[in-house]
């Protein structure tokens, strides 16, 4: 390998305590690994970070295609468009993988089976489920996961190599126009685009092993036991847990996205949170939580709303169909596109 791995997350000014907590665990196993946060509100609000080095949106982007963006999208739309630019801005430095990670999550044992995974191919992706979600009424469901995407982007991960710097181009372009939170329309953020990749890239490795990214939609059957290391109790190990929609200030809720579990009648996972809640807050997380998205206002300070970033975005699709070489195919496409069902 040349330069080896690259693991990197992305993170407004607000979850930058996390993102070191995520880093820092990624160092504890994996101490070759360099380590990236690229920060997309406010690097002037952000401290040294000595588990990782911090990309700036200057690196990536020019101030007005940049600014483009911050216009259209919200704090988690933003994030999610421009995870194609980072991944792909790493491989430009010469990285032979590298690994993307939602702040939120924190790996506990080496990455191997995703390391693996890019060996023989050149995407990697995590399936939400490997088994069936029962049907009991309770959240989430098969048909969330439907309208949410099959795989989830809290990871990916990609190999210096042709095909996946195909598909790098072709979901940047997506989500340049079309990374918007809305299921309604058929759309979410970046992850339900991925759904297509398999189909379109053949070197598309869906990482299956049970501990990755194990999480509130998955972790009803993949129940973990209490050791010196947490491990599955089907005895493999594992590898990163994503808690995802956890608030470190109610430590034995798993997520407010989900009522199927609780964790005051599961002790590994008690004490998981428990653990993880403690970390974060040694991190600075709830003071860091306390600061608003500097993107979220003009410079008046007025608050963009969400039908203000709406409009802009209309805007800018019907620019796009008037510098179109071909306006009559352009007219058709933006009938044909879903329209994002905003508030």
């Amino acid at each position: 390998m040349a330069n080896g791995i690259a693991v990197v997350t992305i993170a407004a000014r607000n979850y930058f305590a996390l993102a070191r907590s995520l880093l820092a665990s990624v160092a504890e196993v994996e101490p070759a690994a360099d380590r990236f946060v690229f920060v997309t509100d406010d690097l002037a609000a952000v401290e040294a970070c000595a588990e990782g080095r911090v990309l700036s949106p200057a690196a990536l982007y020019g101030a007005e295609a940049y600014a483009k963006l911050a216009r259209a999208y919200d704090v988690t739309e933003l994030a999610t468009a421009v995870k194609p630019a980072v991944l792909r801005y790493l491989l430009g430095r010469g990285y032979d993988r590298v690994l993307f990670f939602d702040p939120d999550i924190q790996v506990f044992a080496a990455l191997d089976p995703l390391v693996a995974a890019l060996d023989e191919h050149d995407i990697a992706l995590t399936p939400h489920m490997t088994e069936a979600i029962p049907l009991d009424g309770k959240v989430p469901t098969e048909l969330g996961i439907l309208r949410h995407g099959a795989y989830n982007l809290g990871f990916v991960g990609v190999a210096n190599r042709p095909s996946a710097l195909a598909m790098l181009d072709w979901w940047s372009e997506r989500l340049e126009r079309f990374c918007f939170a809305d299921v309604h329309s058929g759309l979410f953020v970046d992850q339900k685009w991925m759904d297509l990749v398999p189909s379109l890239f053949a070197r598309t490795a869906i990482v299956r092993h049970r501990g990755c990214n194990v999480a509130y939609w998955n972790a009803h059957s993949r129940p973990l036991e209490l050791g010196e290391r947490p491990r599955l109790v089907s005895g493999e190990p594992l590898i990163f847990f994503h808690f995802s929609g956890f608030d470190v200030r109610q430590p034995r809720r798993l997520s407010r996205y989900q009522n199927r579990l609780r964790v005051a009648v599961e002790p590994a996972l008690e004490e998981l949170y428990a653990n993880y809640a403690r970390r974060a807050v040694a991190y600075g997380h709830l003071e860091r939580l306390a600061l608003p998205y500097r993107l979220g206002r003009f410079s008046l300070r007025i608050t963009i709303r969400r039908v203000a970033r709406y409009v802009y975005w209309q805007a800018i699709r019907w620019l796009y169909e008037l510098l179109s070489p071909t306006p009559a195919a352009a007219k058709d496409h933006a009938r044909a596109t879903p329209i994002p069902n905003r508030p």
